[in-house]
């Protein structure tokens, strides 16, 4: 009897060993930086779930008998088809190298489940276990967030401090998530126990509550908002004394009232930022049909389910829909930027693998919430009936983070997903009766073979990670990447980075940064085949052939790009260039209808002026053409300009081809010198380009630029604030080096108001 005591003994510590090694993910570095979080938080994973099968396969008495319960048996059929029809998109892939790598992580927390039902079917009290470890990993979350919010709220700036408030998460909305589906446990610790310890789960609350309006996130307003009113009525169903039932309420609501006190504080101080309004003005846009992010997810939403209508059966592949939403999104996204995710996980699960395995999918969500709800109705113990509230609540937070962001490959949110149907299953099924079972050992191998296999992807990601944050990096100090370096940390899997940048584009990239043509083209090749839509391996191949003087193969791969990417200004100045020098007024005047029908400003009609001034397009035309401009933006500086210019040189009989091929030829020549690294040349064209345009924002930050790049913070300082002045620039990318600037002239308070700006 004392050696079974001991082993038990032993068998409980390892369980909790194991859970708080699980939940330690959110604790996770990423070295500066250097790596993507999400990347790391697999690949540890992994290694504990080989741990775990390695430390089943050593002892066997810990899975001697399994609960085999209807609850088990409907919540893993309908986890594992989901599974299953996975697996069958990616024969239907459209790459799949992606999903392969999407298959690995999700087999990776189905791993996780796995080892959690052995764990945690014969543990005492796992609820209040897990109740420990959540607190001690909220805790520790909070109280580093809120220290370091503190410490920079007082050295810099609130914004600054806001911007900064996600640990190493990278996200400010999913670390109110984190936070979120920890909330539930934290309520279940102060019904749980007494005296003191009730005290610290309401300061520890109060912390969560703080961090996540701090966050401004609306889901997980809403979310805090359903535990809350979840929690208020179920205490009034408990058969104590009112004064008792008023004393436990007044735990939660103190906190959560208090949270919302000391949030405003902060966030009534940040005066130019639409997302960070105080608590109340962001739970009123909940509501606003004319907000900004909600109108686009609407657009992401209806993207993805034209996704599944062309491809019901099985989907574009698992992973896919990064690359797949492209096309659908060219028309309403500016430049290069593309969603990633659909903001919907039911959307994106039955885009990518279509609408059965969508449907089964929301129906294990389904089936949780029912299962949790018969339970709470028809349990007689009070307990069980509180784990299922404390459940209920978990699983509304998880659907609702589903429901409006994106989860699904989010280890932290995965992890309590896990969390949520392995408790489900154990409480529902408490008096369920176990039963041996055989030849448990040999399927053992199997899952520890399964999950070597999971860790060499999972391996590959995370090599993938180090590029892919190299080449972030080397954009944001506008540094290039050797063809060495991008060679030597070239991934197996994925073949895409995470905005859906084919690696071999980088290759390309850093070969042509380094002027050898000849072995980059291929790999424009290359990464076009792999992801054809963003359009930028035909404008790298664009700029090769207009190096080289081929106008002919220049026009192509201009044109091409320009039609996968209709509103890139790039791909659109470019495209008018290579026109220009095939005289091709035609194409000249349908690139500006195109453009002009998604992204019109003075500045672009500017521009094709003086684009179909350099192909000698009659005077009269030009001056329709201004005219036409001049209806829509009647006080524009610039085109009123052009204007003057055009009617002067049509009463001298002059052309103005001249004038408009100089122009052009002073934007070539100072994209040059400044690619050479003479600034000082570049101040020079940009100065004789702005006299020819006066209204373009672009040209004044670009000589902002040039200054910047002297060191010269003054005229710097002057030429970005110059640029701002026109309202047409989104970026962020004037804002950040005005506050780079100031923080140079040691002006820390405008720094940092602008560095939020350009948040």
């Amino acid at each position: 009897m004392k050696k079974t005591i001991n082993q038990n003994k032993s068998y409980f510590n390892l369980t909790n060993l194991f859970l708080l090694a699980y939940l330690l993910i959110d604790l996770l570095p990423t070295f500066n930086g250097k790596f993507h979080l999400t990347s790391i938080q697999y690949l540890y994973v992994n290694f504990v779930n080989i741990c775990c099968i390695f430390y089943f396969y050593k002892n066997p008495n810990v899975y001697e008998k399994i609960k085999f319960s209807h609850t088990l048996r409907v919540i893993s059929i309908l986890y594992f088809l989901y599974l299953f029809l996975c697996l069958l998109s990616l024969f239907g892939s459209s790459n799949f190298s992606v999903s392969i790598i999407s298959l690995s992580k999700i087999i990776v927390f189905a791993i996780v489940g796995l080892n959690m039902f052995i764990l945690f079917q014969n543990a005492k009290d796992i609820f209040k276990t897990i109740v420990i470890a959540v607190s001690i990993i909220c805790f520790l979350e909070c109280f580093l967030a809120l220290y370091c919010f503190i410490r920079d709220f007082y050295a810099s700036n609130v914004g600054i401090a806001i911007a900064k408030l996600n640990l190493n998460m990278g996200n400010i909305n999913l670390f109110g998530a984190s936070l979120i589906v920890k909330i539930p446990f934290l309520i279940l610790g102060l019904l749980s126990f007494d005296k003191w310890k009730k005290f610290l789960f309401s300061i520890l609350l109060l912390m969560a509550f703080t961090s996540v309006y701090l966050t401004s996130s609306r889901a997980c307003y809403i979310s805090l908002g359903f535990s809350v009113m979840v929690f208020v009525i179920y205490t009034f169903t408990v058969k104590n004394t009112f004064i008792t039932n008023f004393k436990s309420i007044l735990y939660v609501i103190l906190p959560f009232l208090l949270g919302v006190f000391f949030s405003n504080l902060a966030l009534k101080k940040v005066t130019n930022s639409v997302r960070t309004k105080d608590v109340v003005s962001r739970v009123v846009q909940i509501t606003d049909k004319t907000d900004s992010s909600r109108n686009v997810r609407l657009i992401f939403w209806e993207n993805a389910f034209q996704m599944a209508k062309e491809n019901p059966f099985f989907g574009v592949g698992l992973g896919n829909y990064m690359i797949e939403s492209i096309p659908f999104e060219k028309n309403f996204s500016n430049d290069s930027k593309v969603s990633i995710n659909a903001h919907n996980d039911f959307l994106e699960v039955t885009a990518e693998t279509g609408f059965v395995s969508g449907i089964i999918y929301f129906l294990l969500f389904v089936a949780i919430g029912i299962f949790n709800l018969i339970h709470f109705i028809r349990s007689k113990n009070q307990e069980s009936k509180t784990n299922s509230v404390i459940l209920i609540m978990l699983l509304f937070a998880y659907f609702i983070d589903a429901f409006f962001n994106f989860p699904l490959y989010k280890p932290s949110m995965q992890l309590y997903f896990v969390i949520l149907m392995v408790l489900t299953i154990l409480n529902y099924d408490k008096d369920c009766p176990a039963t041996s079972i055989s030849n448990f050992k040999s399927k053992l191998v199997l899952i520890g073979i399964l999950s070597l296999t999971t860790l060499y992807f999972v391996c590959a990601n995370f090599q993938a990670s180090i590029l892919d944050f190299a080449n972030k990096k080397s954009l944001f100090f506008k540094e290039n990447l050797s063809s060495d370096f991008v060679l030597n940390n070239f991934p197996d899997f994925p073949n895409v980075s995470y905005n859906s940048e084919p690696f071999f584009q980088l290759l390309g990239v850093a070969y042509y940064n380094e002027n050898n043509y000849e072995k980059a083209l291929p790999y424009f090749k290359k990464a076009h085949q792999i992801n054809p839509y963003l359009g930028h391996s035909d404008w790298y191949r664009y700029k090769i052939f207009q190096n080289k003087k081929n106008k002919d193969s220049a026009f192509f791969y201009a044109k091409r790009a320009f039609e996968a990417r209709p509103r890139n200004h790039d791909f659109y100045l470019d495209y008018i260039q290579a026109s220009v020098q095939k005289l091709d007024t035609t194409t000249i005047l349908e690139i500006h209808k195109t453009y002009t029908s998604r992204r019109n400003n003075p500045t672009i009609w500017t521009n094709t002026g003086y684009a179909l001034a350099s192909c000698n397009y009659s005077k009269s035309n030009l001056l329709k053409f201004v005219n036409e401009g001049l209806e829509i933006f009647s006080t524009d500086e610039g085109l009123l300009t052009q204007k003057d210019r055009f009617i002067t040189d049509s009463k001298k009989t002059k052309i103005t081809k001249e004038i408009a091929e100089n122009f052009n030829s002073i934007i070539e020549n100072a994209k040059k010198v400044c690619e050479a690294g003479n600034f000082t040349k570049g101040i020079e064209y940009y100065k004789k380009a702005i006299d020819l345009q006066p209204n373009d924002a672009v040209l004044y930050q670009n000589l902002g630029l040039c200054y910047f790049k002297l060191n010269q913070a003054q005229p710097a300082i002057k030429y970005f604030t110059k640029s701002l002045s026109f309202n047409t620039l989104q970026d962020g990318k004037s804002e950040f080096l005005l506050g780079v600037c100031y923080l140079y002239l040691n002006d820390k308070n405008i720094s940092c108001n602008y560095f939020q700006i350009s948040k």
